[in-house]
């Protein structure tokens, strides 16, 4: 059961990130309908074969391996991102630059700490159910869809105050995401009282069992509300 529970909450993941390049492709390359159709085919095929890798052969691939896919699968979208500057003005560069930095930065980081479990690693024992690597790997990710809509609705807003349009995308991102993960710690514990015997309720596996079913829930209904929200709280910060 938690093999699947986990196998899903990665497909969301999958889904969210290859999601956020094939929306990317769509529109930068709408004036050369080859190179959409050509890198629409590739990611969709990539997002697709993620499946039997997690649920039909998931014991003939070892942990690092899917670990290697999940990487290669992020670094890939820089492939469209450099070829379209190759055609694109320099106002259109800079205009968009700093989005695409700010949805590698966050995919990245958030998997730099998911890889090498910041910060359990250096305390065991100490972050089994707050602030562990998994948690942070989705604050991280969750900042990152978060980021890109705030990003265009102050660009589109025209603010004329750069850094402290910065800040604020930073803070609501993190702020934002981090509302996520304090939803989650409520949901695994509603989880264990609720389904787990007088025996298993000291077991960790419950409580992950909890984490991976509730952010599933949340990784399908969180985007739906996330700009709406971000524009409220823009306006309130301005």
């Amino acid at each position: 059961m938690r093999r699947y529970c986990v196998g899903l909450t990665m497909i969301g993941i999958w889904c969210l990130v290859t999601g956020s390049f094939i929306c990317g492709i769509y529109v930068s390359f709408e004036c050369f309908p080859f190179f959409q159709s050509l890198y629409l085919i590739i990611f969709g095929s990539i997002l697709f074969s993620i499946i039997p890798l997690w649920f039909v052969f998931p014991h003939k691939f070892p942990w690092r391996v899917r670990q290697m896919v999940m990487v290669l699968t992020i670094a890939s979208g820089t492939i469209p991102c450099v070829h379209w500057m190759l055609f694109a003005t320099w106002a259109e560069i800079v205009h968009l630059a700093f989005g695409a930095f700010g949805m590698f930065f966050f995919y990245g980081l958030g998997f730099v700490f998911f890889h090498y479990r910041i910060p359990e690693r250096f305390a065991p024992g100490k972050f089994d159910i707050w602030l562990h690597s998994h948690q942070f790997w989705h604050l991280f990710v969750a900042s990152m869809y978060t980021f890109i809509p705030t990003l265009y609705y102050c660009f589109m807003k025209g603010s004329p105050e750069r850094k402290k349009t910065i800040i604020c995308l930073l803070v609501l991102s993190c702020r934002r995401a981090m509302v996520a993960n304090v939803y989650n710690v409520i949901a695994l514990n509603s989880i264990q009282f609720f389904f787990a015997s007088a025996e298993e309720k000291s077991s960790r596996e419950i409580l992950k069992m909890g984490l991976y079913i509730f952010w599933l829930k949340t990784t399908l209904t969180f985007p739906c509300f996330t700009f709406e929200t971000n524009q409220i709280l823009i306006l309130k910060f301005f």
